[in-house]
């Protein structure tokens, strides 16, 4: 098989909490946002009406929530790649995406392969691009790990090997 485009690269921590908070765990930031000034407006009608002193413990519980809520996607990355570390000796390890007749993500030991005719949808994300695939795989690309091609190329390649798909620049 040729390799036509190539990516090296490690861990990029922005990626990932990115991609947990758009996709994985926890509420987006405009809900929290929201939640929150809701909340405020509670707290300052029962402040003002005098409620305030009886329902205080309640109060700092739902701030102390909505606060690790919005936190969720890091706290859960930064656990994430602490258990990674510890099994790879204090360092998180390197990728290698190679792409050609199929994409083949080498990551440490592990050895993934997606097909071109599985991927189901391809989403810009604002540090990286998300390549979706059949039965919930996903990998991210980073748009500054190429080593060999050009990431505009790249998109051009996906255009032309998927045409039924939308490849947002």
């Amino acid at each position: 098989m040729e390799t036509i485009f190539e990516l090296n690269g490690g861990a990029n921590y922005k990626m990932a909490v990115e991609n947990a908070r758009k996709y994985g765990v926890g509420p987006r930031i405009p809900t929290v946002i929201a939640t929150g000034i809701l909340f405020l407006f509670i707290i300052l009608y029962s402040a003002v009406s005098g409620i305030l002193e009886k329902c205080w413990i309640f109060y700092t519980v739902v701030i102390v929530v909505l606060v690790i809520t919005f936190f969720l996607p890091n706290i859960l990355v930064s656990l994430g790649w602490r258990s990674l570390k510890k099994k790879n000796g204090g360092v998180l390890p390197g990728y290698t995406i190679t792409i050609g007749e199929s994409i083949i993500v080498k990551s440490g030991e592990q050895e993934i392969v997606y097909e071109f005719q599985d991927l189901t949808e391809v989403v810009h994300l604002k540090y990286s691009y998300k390549l979706r695939f059949t039965g919930r795989r996903t990998t991210l690309i980073d748009v500054n790990c190429f080593t060999k091609g050009t990431f505009s190329e790249f998109k051009q390649f996906l255009r032309e090997k998927r045409p039924d798909l939308k490849i947002p620049e």
